[in-house]
Protein backbone atom coordinates (compact mmCIF):
# COMPACT_ATOMS: atom_id res chain seq x y z
CA UNK A 1 0.00 0.00 0.00
CA UNK A 2 3.03 2.78 0.97
CA UNK A 3 4.34 2.17 -2.29
CA UNK A 4 0.88 2.35 -4.05
CA UNK A 5 0.52 5.93 -2.38
CA UNK A 6 4.17 6.44 -3.78
CA UNK A 7 3.00 5.72 -7.20
CA UNK A 8 -0.07 7.67 -6.83
CA UNK A 9 1.64 11.01 -5.35
CA UNK A 10 4.18 11.07 -7.79
CA UNK A 11 1.76 10.87 -10.38
CA UNK A 12 -0.43 13.47 -9.38
CA UNK A 13 2.75 15.70 -8.75
CA UNK A 14 3.36 15.25 -12.58
CA UNK A 15 0.04 15.99 -13.70
CA UNK A 16 -0.18 18.99 -11.41
CA UNK A 17 2.60 20.59 -12.99
CA UNK A 18 1.69 20.16 -16.59
CA UNK A 19 -0.89 22.47 -15.44
CA UNK A 20 1.19 25.15 -15.15
CA UNK A 21 0.73 25.57 -18.94
CA UNK A 22 -2.40 23.61 -19.13
CA UNK A 23 -4.36 26.36 -17.48
CA UNK A 24 -2.18 29.52 -17.54
CA UNK A 25 -2.90 32.41 -19.60
CA UNK A 26 -2.00 31.54 -23.49
CA UNK A 27 0.42 34.25 -24.60
CA UNK A 28 -0.11 35.49 -28.25
CA UNK A 29 0.46 32.82 -31.13
CA UNK A 30 4.30 33.13 -32.57
CA UNK A 31 4.62 33.80 -36.11
CA UNK A 32 5.58 30.34 -37.07
CA UNK A 33 5.63 28.97 -40.64
CA UNK A 34 4.50 25.50 -40.22
CA UNK A 35 3.44 24.99 -44.02
CA UNK A 36 6.90 24.79 -44.02
CA UNK A 37 6.20 20.74 -43.23
CA UNK A 38 3.06 20.41 -45.07
CA UNK A 39 5.57 18.87 -47.97
CA UNK A 40 7.16 16.37 -45.68
CA UNK A 41 3.67 15.49 -43.82
CA UNK A 42 2.10 14.97 -47.02
CA UNK A 43 4.90 12.16 -48.03
CA UNK A 44 5.10 10.75 -44.38
CA UNK A 45 1.11 9.88 -44.49
CA UNK A 46 0.93 9.35 -47.82
CA UNK A 47 3.35 6.60 -47.51
CA UNK A 48 1.96 5.28 -44.42
CA UNK A 49 -1.84 4.79 -46.44
CA UNK A 50 0.24 2.51 -48.82
CA UNK A 51 1.67 0.78 -46.86
CA UNK A 52 -1.17 -0.36 -45.08
CA UNK A 53 -3.43 -0.15 -48.14
CA UNK A 54 -6.10 2.29 -46.44
CA UNK A 55 -8.80 2.98 -48.41
CA UNK A 56 -9.69 6.87 -46.76
CA UNK A 57 -7.53 9.43 -44.53
CA UNK A 58 -7.68 12.30 -42.79
CA UNK A 59 -5.32 14.24 -40.58
CA UNK A 60 -5.63 17.86 -38.54
CA UNK A 61 -3.11 19.29 -36.26
CA UNK A 62 -3.74 22.53 -34.58
CA UNK A 63 -1.56 24.77 -32.55
CA UNK A 64 -2.83 27.32 -29.59
CA UNK A 65 -6.80 26.13 -31.32
CA UNK A 66 -5.67 27.13 -34.85
CA UNK A 67 -5.54 24.88 -37.65
CA UNK A 68 -2.02 24.51 -39.44
CA UNK A 69 -2.88 20.98 -41.45
CA UNK A 70 -5.45 19.51 -42.37
CA UNK A 71 -5.63 17.24 -45.46
CA UNK A 72 -7.76 14.10 -46.49
CA UNK A 73 -5.61 11.15 -48.56
CA UNK A 74 -7.38 8.73 -50.54
CA UNK A 75 -11.22 7.80 -50.67
CA UNK A 76 -14.49 7.87 -48.54
CA UNK A 77 -15.71 5.30 -51.25
CA UNK A 78 -13.63 3.54 -52.84
CA UNK A 79 -15.94 2.69 -56.11
CA UNK A 80 -17.03 6.62 -56.62
CA UNK A 81 -13.64 7.63 -55.76
CA UNK A 82 -14.56 10.27 -53.47
CA UNK A 83 -12.26 12.21 -51.93
CA UNK A 84 -11.39 12.89 -48.11
CA UNK A 85 -12.54 16.52 -46.84
CA UNK A 86 -11.34 16.70 -43.20
CA UNK A 87 -14.13 19.43 -42.70
CA UNK A 88 -17.09 17.37 -44.24
CA UNK A 89 -15.90 13.79 -43.73
CA UNK A 90 -17.01 11.73 -40.72
CA UNK A 91 -15.19 8.28 -39.82
CA UNK A 92 -16.41 6.08 -36.62
CA UNK A 93 -14.11 7.49 -33.71
CA UNK A 94 -14.44 4.50 -31.35
CA UNK A 95 -12.98 4.63 -27.99
CA UNK A 96 -12.39 8.31 -28.43
CA UNK A 97 -15.78 8.64 -27.34
CA UNK A 98 -15.25 7.31 -23.69
CA UNK A 99 -13.34 10.81 -23.41
CA UNK A 100 -17.00 12.60 -23.62
CA UNK A 101 -18.49 10.03 -21.40
CA UNK A 102 -15.83 10.71 -18.79
CA UNK A 103 -15.84 14.49 -19.18
CA UNK A 104 -20.18 14.44 -18.94
CA UNK A 105 -19.69 12.48 -15.16
CA UNK A 106 -17.25 15.14 -14.68
CA UNK A 107 -19.82 17.60 -15.58
CA UNK A 108 -22.49 15.50 -13.13
CA UNK A 109 -20.07 15.55 -10.47
CA UNK A 110 -19.61 19.35 -10.74
CA UNK A 111 -23.70 19.54 -10.10
CA UNK A 112 -23.51 16.92 -7.10
CA UNK A 113 -25.28 14.87 -9.18
CA UNK A 114 -22.70 11.99 -8.34
CA UNK A 115 -19.46 11.25 -6.63
CA UNK A 116 -16.91 9.09 -8.21
CA UNK A 117 -15.71 7.77 -5.10
CA UNK A 118 -19.28 6.49 -4.40
CA UNK A 119 -20.40 2.70 -5.13
CA UNK A 120 -22.10 2.18 -8.25
CA UNK A 121 -25.19 0.92 -5.98
CA UNK A 122 -25.66 3.83 -4.37
CA UNK A 123 -27.31 5.09 -8.10
CA UNK A 124 -28.74 2.47 -9.53
CA UNK A 125 -30.35 0.35 -6.74
CA UNK A 126 -32.02 -2.27 -9.35
CA UNK A 127 -28.58 -3.28 -10.36
CA UNK A 128 -27.80 -6.85 -9.02
CA UNK A 129 -25.99 -6.82 -6.46
CA UNK A 130 -22.48 -8.95 -6.95
CA UNK A 131 -19.82 -10.26 -4.53
CA UNK A 132 -18.03 -6.93 -4.81
CA UNK A 133 -18.91 -3.29 -4.35
CA UNK A 134 -17.83 -1.05 -7.74
CA UNK A 135 -16.52 2.79 -7.62
CA UNK A 136 -17.98 5.20 -10.35
CA UNK A 137 -13.95 5.91 -10.35
CA UNK A 138 -13.43 2.08 -10.61
CA UNK A 139 -15.28 1.72 -14.13
CA UNK A 140 -13.70 4.95 -15.51
CA UNK A 141 -10.40 4.35 -14.62
CA UNK A 142 -11.10 0.37 -16.03
CA UNK A 143 -10.01 -1.01 -12.74
CA UNK A 144 -13.40 -2.56 -11.70
CA UNK A 145 -13.09 -6.08 -12.32
CA UNK A 146 -15.15 -6.34 -15.34
CA UNK A 147 -14.82 -8.17 -18.74
CA UNK A 148 -12.71 -6.61 -21.49
CA UNK A 149 -16.11 -6.80 -23.84
CA UNK A 150 -19.32 -8.20 -24.10
CA UNK A 151 -20.33 -11.00 -27.14
CA UNK A 152 -23.18 -9.37 -29.11
CA UNK A 153 -24.23 -8.96 -32.58
CA UNK A 154 -22.77 -7.01 -35.16
CA UNK A 155 -25.64 -7.34 -37.87
CA UNK A 156 -28.18 -4.50 -38.69
CA UNK A 157 -30.35 -6.26 -35.82
CA UNK A 158 -30.58 -5.12 -32.01
CA UNK A 159 -27.40 -6.39 -30.80
CA UNK A 160 -27.61 -9.58 -27.78
CA UNK A 161 -26.96 -6.76 -25.56
CA UNK A 162 -28.99 -4.37 -24.22
CA UNK A 163 -31.02 -2.09 -21.74
CA UNK A 164 -33.74 -4.53 -21.42
CA UNK A 165 -31.53 -7.50 -20.36
CA UNK A 166 -28.69 -5.46 -19.38
CA UNK A 167 -29.05 -5.90 -15.70
CA UNK A 168 -29.89 -9.36 -16.31
CA UNK A 169 -25.93 -9.65 -18.01
CA UNK A 170 -24.49 -8.17 -15.39
CA UNK A 171 -26.63 -10.35 -12.54
CA UNK A 172 -24.58 -13.65 -14.95
CA UNK A 173 -20.92 -11.86 -15.29
CA UNK A 174 -18.28 -13.23 -13.47
CA UNK A 175 -15.60 -10.90 -12.28
CA UNK A 176 -12.16 -11.43 -13.82
CA UNK A 177 -10.12 -9.88 -10.59
CA UNK A 178 -11.11 -7.76 -7.23
CA UNK A 179 -12.52 -4.16 -8.03
CA UNK A 180 -9.79 -1.50 -7.51
CA UNK A 181 -6.64 -3.76 -8.22
CA UNK A 182 -5.13 -4.64 -12.11
CA UNK A 183 -6.31 -2.45 -14.84
CA UNK A 184 -8.29 -4.33 -17.35
CA UNK A 185 -10.24 -2.00 -20.33
CA UNK A 186 -13.46 -2.92 -20.67
CA UNK A 187 -15.93 -1.52 -22.66
CA UNK A 188 -18.70 -3.15 -20.62
CA UNK A 189 -17.98 -1.15 -17.85
CA UNK A 190 -18.54 2.03 -19.82
CA UNK A 191 -21.90 0.59 -21.13
CA UNK A 192 -22.79 0.42 -16.98
CA UNK A 193 -21.53 4.32 -16.88
CA UNK A 194 -23.63 4.84 -19.77
CA UNK A 195 -26.81 3.17 -17.80
CA UNK A 196 -25.52 5.96 -14.98
CA UNK A 197 -25.56 9.02 -17.13
CA UNK A 198 -29.60 7.89 -18.02
CA UNK A 199 -30.36 7.29 -14.83
CA UNK A 200 -28.93 10.86 -13.14
CA UNK A 201 -29.95 12.56 -15.92
CA UNK A 202 -33.59 11.52 -16.81
CA UNK A 203 -32.29 11.65 -20.68
CA UNK A 204 -31.06 9.79 -23.34
CA UNK A 205 -27.16 9.57 -23.38
CA UNK A 206 -26.76 11.00 -26.54
CA UNK A 207 -28.54 14.17 -25.12
CA UNK A 208 -26.55 14.72 -22.36
CA UNK A 209 -23.32 14.04 -24.76
CA UNK A 210 -24.66 16.77 -27.08
CA UNK A 211 -25.66 19.49 -24.45
CA UNK A 212 -22.50 18.99 -22.08
CA UNK A 213 -19.75 18.52 -24.14
CA UNK A 214 -20.58 18.61 -28.05
CA UNK A 215 -22.58 21.88 -28.32
CA UNK A 216 -20.04 23.04 -25.85
CA UNK A 217 -17.10 22.59 -28.05
CA UNK A 218 -18.78 23.46 -31.18
CA UNK A 219 -18.74 19.95 -32.71
CA UNK A 220 -21.50 20.12 -35.86
CA UNK A 221 -19.94 16.98 -37.17
CA UNK A 222 -19.36 14.73 -33.77
CA UNK A 223 -22.62 12.68 -34.07
CA UNK A 224 -24.40 9.28 -33.13
CA UNK A 225 -23.04 5.80 -35.59
CA UNK A 226 -26.94 5.55 -35.55
CA UNK A 227 -27.40 3.96 -39.20
CA UNK A 228 -28.80 7.05 -40.98
CA UNK A 229 -26.04 7.86 -42.87
CA UNK A 230 -25.21 11.57 -44.91
CA UNK A 231 -23.36 12.29 -48.10
CA UNK A 232 -20.62 13.07 -45.85
CA UNK A 233 -20.29 9.78 -43.98
CA UNK A 234 -17.18 7.84 -45.22
CA UNK A 235 -18.12 4.27 -46.31
CA UNK A 236 -16.45 1.52 -43.40
CA UNK A 237 -14.24 -1.01 -45.01
CA UNK A 238 -13.26 -3.98 -44.13
CA UNK A 239 -10.09 -6.76 -45.81
CA UNK A 240 -10.47 -10.12 -46.90
CA UNK A 241 -7.84 -12.00 -48.88
CA UNK A 242 -6.70 -8.60 -49.79
CA UNK A 243 -10.53 -7.47 -50.95
CA UNK A 244 -12.06 -4.94 -49.46
CA UNK A 245 -15.55 -5.09 -48.26
CA UNK A 246 -18.43 -3.02 -47.04
CA UNK A 247 -18.60 -3.53 -43.13
CA UNK A 248 -22.54 -4.74 -42.65
CA UNK A 249 -24.69 -2.75 -40.82
CA UNK A 250 -23.94 -2.62 -36.61
CA UNK A 251 -26.51 -1.87 -33.96
CA UNK A 252 -24.65 1.22 -31.89
CA UNK A 253 -28.09 1.57 -29.60
CA UNK A 254 -26.55 0.60 -26.66
CA UNK A 255 -22.44 1.50 -26.92
CA UNK A 256 -22.78 5.20 -27.05
CA UNK A 257 -20.83 5.54 -23.92
CA UNK A 258 -17.55 3.29 -25.04
CA UNK A 259 -17.96 4.21 -28.90
CA UNK A 260 -20.54 4.09 -31.73
CA UNK A 261 -19.68 8.12 -32.85
CA UNK A 262 -19.34 9.68 -36.26
CA UNK A 263 -16.95 12.68 -36.50
CA UNK A 264 -14.45 14.54 -39.04
CA UNK A 265 -10.55 15.09 -38.01
CA UNK A 266 -11.27 19.03 -37.57
CA UNK A 267 -14.13 18.32 -35.28
CA UNK A 268 -11.55 16.09 -33.34
CA UNK A 269 -9.23 18.62 -33.07
CA UNK A 270 -11.83 20.81 -31.82
CA UNK A 271 -12.72 18.59 -28.75
CA UNK A 272 -9.14 18.07 -27.82
CA UNK A 273 -8.81 22.16 -27.89
CA UNK A 274 -12.06 22.21 -25.68
CA UNK A 275 -9.71 19.61 -23.40
CA UNK A 276 -6.60 21.64 -23.65
CA UNK A 277 -8.19 25.15 -22.55
CA UNK A 278 -10.08 25.70 -19.11
CA UNK A 279 -13.32 25.82 -18.19
CA UNK A 280 -15.10 25.64 -21.33
CA UNK A 281 -16.75 22.63 -20.47
CA UNK A 282 -15.68 22.05 -16.98
CA UNK A 283 -12.97 22.90 -14.39
CA UNK A 284 -9.66 22.67 -14.48
CA UNK A 285 -9.40 21.04 -11.29
CA UNK A 286 -12.04 18.20 -12.43
CA UNK A 287 -9.88 17.91 -15.78
CA UNK A 288 -7.18 17.65 -13.22
CA UNK A 289 -8.74 14.89 -11.68
CA UNK A 290 -9.97 12.89 -15.28
CA UNK A 291 -6.02 13.17 -16.27
CA UNK A 292 -4.34 11.49 -13.15
CA UNK A 293 -3.01 8.34 -13.66
CA UNK A 294 -4.43 5.67 -11.74
CA UNK A 295 -3.14 2.35 -13.30
CA UNK A 296 0.47 1.28 -12.07
CA UNK A 297 2.14 2.29 -15.03
CA UNK A 298 0.49 5.95 -14.91
CA UNK A 299 -0.55 5.77 -18.71
CA UNK A 300 -4.28 5.82 -17.75
CA UNK A 301 -6.77 8.06 -15.92
CA UNK A 302 -10.25 8.25 -16.00
CA UNK A 303 -11.19 7.72 -19.77
CA UNK A 304 -8.06 9.62 -20.77
CA UNK A 305 -4.93 7.82 -21.69
CA UNK A 306 -1.71 9.72 -20.07
CA UNK A 307 1.61 9.63 -21.32
CA UNK A 308 4.80 10.41 -23.39
CA UNK A 309 5.48 9.58 -26.91
CA UNK A 310 8.54 7.88 -28.51
CA UNK A 311 10.57 11.38 -28.02
CA UNK A 312 9.61 12.12 -24.54
CA UNK A 313 7.03 14.62 -24.69
CA UNK A 314 3.47 14.16 -22.56
CA UNK A 315 0.14 13.77 -24.00
CA UNK A 316 -3.18 12.67 -23.16
CA UNK A 317 -6.17 11.61 -25.64
CA UNK A 318 -6.84 8.39 -26.33
CA UNK A 319 -7.19 5.66 -29.37
CA UNK A 320 -9.82 4.00 -31.33
CA UNK A 321 -10.80 1.07 -33.28
CA UNK A 322 -14.44 -0.13 -34.21
CA UNK A 323 -15.60 -2.00 -37.23
CA UNK A 324 -14.83 -0.49 -40.16
CA UNK A 325 -12.68 2.53 -38.79
CA UNK A 326 -9.53 3.52 -36.44
CA UNK A 327 -8.80 6.48 -34.51
CA UNK A 328 -6.33 8.91 -32.24
CA UNK A 329 -6.36 11.82 -30.87
CA UNK A 330 -3.71 13.17 -29.30
CA UNK A 331 -3.20 16.64 -26.98
CA UNK A 332 0.12 18.15 -25.87
CA UNK A 333 -1.06 20.86 -23.58
CA UNK A 334 2.74 21.98 -22.84
CA UNK A 335 2.89 23.00 -26.53
CA UNK A 336 -0.82 23.64 -27.23
CA UNK A 337 -0.84 21.62 -29.93
CA UNK A 338 -3.78 18.47 -31.27
CA UNK A 339 -3.63 16.13 -33.44
CA UNK A 340 -5.83 14.14 -34.75
CA UNK A 341 -6.24 10.75 -37.56
CA UNK A 342 -8.84 9.04 -38.92
CA UNK A 343 -9.40 6.24 -41.25
CA UNK A 344 -12.42 4.31 -42.76
CA UNK A 345 -10.92 0.34 -41.99
CA UNK A 346 -10.43 -1.45 -39.13
CA UNK A 347 -6.62 -3.27 -39.23
CA UNK A 348 -5.05 -4.74 -36.28
CA UNK A 349 -1.91 -4.57 -38.02
CA UNK A 350 -2.18 -1.08 -38.07
CA UNK A 351 -0.25 1.44 -35.23
CA UNK A 352 -0.50 4.96 -35.57
CA UNK A 353 1.80 5.98 -32.90
CA UNK A 354 5.25 5.59 -35.04
CA UNK A 355 3.62 8.09 -37.72
CA UNK A 356 2.06 10.43 -35.36
CA UNK A 357 5.30 10.96 -33.31
CA UNK A 358 7.13 11.98 -36.38
CA UNK A 359 4.50 14.15 -37.41
CA UNK A 360 4.74 16.01 -33.57
CA UNK A 361 8.11 15.90 -33.41
CA UNK A 362 8.47 18.17 -36.26
CA UNK A 363 6.03 20.89 -35.09
CA UNK A 364 7.21 20.92 -31.44
CA UNK A 365 10.81 21.41 -33.29
CA UNK A 366 9.34 24.52 -35.13
CA UNK A 367 7.58 25.44 -31.77
CA UNK A 368 11.08 25.37 -29.95
CA UNK A 369 13.44 26.97 -32.40
CA UNK A 370 10.59 29.95 -32.21
CA UNK A 371 11.03 30.08 -28.66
Amino acid sequence: MFYRNIMYNAALKFVCSLFIFFFSTSPAQKNINFSLLDKKNDKLIEKFRKKYNIPGLSVSVSYRNQLVYSKGFGYSDVEKQLEVIPSKTKFRIGSISKTITSVVLAKLQEENKVNFNESIYKYLDSLPVKDYDITVEQLLSHRAGLLRDYERSILCRESDLHRNNFYESFQKMDFISKPGGEFSYSNYGYMLLGVLIEKLTGEPLTKSKKELVLDKAGLDHMVPDDGNFDEDTSRFYYRHKDKLGIVPCTDCSFNYAPGCYLSTSEDLVKLGNSYLYADRIISKESFKELLTPRNYDKTYGLGFVTRKDYYGNYFFGHNGAYYGGMSDLKIYPKERVVISILINIKDNSISFDTLLDEIIFQYLDLIKKAE
